[in-house]
């Protein structure tokens, strides 16, 4: 067909084109990647929810541990923010907590009120990209 106003072309892994009129995807997406991504949840120490963008994190006391799953595919984020402080409330993402975290990482911590760190996977380890009020060592 002819590209136009409407018309959206998606590329699969075999190379065909699919001429579509209602979604735009470009490259090679998998189901895991195409899913609805709602903001997740964690309240005190646990696992960081990686199936979604996003991790609103609620601190119930010092240092609560945080874990994080290998990623899903190279190139992923999740973004975890600290949006309720409970007393002295603190989250520490550290390697032996579980997450692999780039050489050179040990800790990261959330300690302030909407502190934040987007990590993003590389098929190995997690990098730190954005860091908003975290304390990385």
């Amino acid at each position: 067909g002819t590209a136009g106003a409407g018309r959206v072309y998606k590329l699969t892994n075999t190379g065909t084109v699919t001429v579509a009129t209602t979604a735009m995807t470009f490259g090679l997406i998998s189901t895991t990647q195409q899913k609805a991504q709602a903001a997740t949840t964690l309240s005190g120490a646990g696992a960081v929810p990686i199936t979604g963008p996003t991790c609103n994190f609620t601190s119930t006391g010092a240092g609560n541990a945080l874990t994080v799953a290998d990623g899903l595919y190279a190139g992923q984020k999740v973004t975890v923010v600290h949006i309720v402080k409970g007393s002295s409330g603190t989250g520490v993402i550290t390697q032996t907590t579980g997450a692999k975290l780039t050489a050179g990482i040990t800790t990261i911590t959330l300690s302030t009120l909407y502190a934040s760190i987007t990590l993003e996977w590389d098929g190995s380890v997690w990098n730190p990209a954005i860091n908003a009020g975290c304390t990385i060592a």
